[in-house]
C-alpha cells in the first residue's frame, strides 16, 4: 500500500582522505579498510528502520559526509540496492551524492548515474588553488572544472557546486572570480 506520507534519508558517509581544516562534521581520514564493514552495518540499519516506514514514501535521499566520493562504486551501488530493497523509493525521487572533485573520474560518475544517483553536489569551495591550499582541499582548481564537464558528459543534468564565502582575508574580488567561474561553467 503506497502511502501519501513524504521521507527524506540522509545517508553519512564519515570517510574523507584528510580532514579540511574547516570541517565540523562527523568525517575520519585514515580509515578506508572499515569501508565495507560500514556499507554491511548500513545496510542493515536500513533493514533493520523499515517496517517504521512502512507507510512512507522516499522522495529524496542525500549522501552527505565526509566524502562519499571515497567510497568504492560498488559499495554505492550495494547502498542503493538496499534502499530500493526496503523503502518505498519514489520512481522520481531525487538521490544527491557529494563528492570531491579530487576522487572521482569518468567512470565513477557514470557508475553513480547507472546506480541511482541523479544529482552531484562537488566540494568545489574556491576557483583559487592558495584557497584550496589554505583549507586542505585535495583537488585543483583545474580539476573542480573538469569534475564538472565529467559530469556533464555521464549524463548528469542536475550538479551542485558548493563554495565558501568569507575565507580570512578574502578579497570581496577574489569571491566574485569564483563566482564568475562557476558561472560560466
Amino acid at each position: 500500500m503506497r502511502s501519501d506520507r513524504p521521507l527524506s534519508l540522509y545517508i553519512h558517509i564519515p570517510f574523507c582522505t584528510l580532514k579540511c581544516s574547516y570541517c565540523d562534521f562527523n568525517s575520519y581520514a585514515g580509515i578506508e579498510s572499515l569501508m565495507r564493514p560500514f556499507v554491511d552495518a548500513l545496510c542493515d540499519e536500513m533493514r533493520l528502520w523499515s517496517p517504521l516506514m512502512f507507510d512512507h514514501r522516499v522522495e529524496t535521499v542525500f549522501f552527505g559526509g565526509g566524502t562519499p566520493s571515497l567510497l568504492p562504486l560498488k559499495e554505492v551501488e550495494r547502498i542503493v540496492g538496499a534502499m530500493r530493497e526496503v523503502f518505498d523509493l519514489e520512481p522520481e525521487a531525487e538521490v544527491s551524492f557529494e563528492a570531491n572533485p579530487g576522487t572521482i573520474d569518468r567512470d565513477y560518475l557514470r557508475g553513480l548515474l547507472a546506480a541511482g544517483v541523479n544529482r552531484i553536489s562537488f566540494g568545489v569551495q574556491s576557483f583559487h588553488d592558495d584557497e584550496l591550499t589554505v583549507l586542505d582541499r585535495i583537488h585543483s582548481a583545474d580539476e573542480a572544472k573538469e569534475a564538472y564537464h565529467w559530469a556533464r558528459e555521464a549524463g548528469f543534468e542536475r550538479i551542485n557546486l558548493d563554495l565558501i564565502y568569507g575565507l580570512p582575508e578574502q578579497p570581496l574580488g577574489r569571491w566574485q572570480a569564483t563566482l564568475k567561474q562557476a558561472i560560466a561553467l
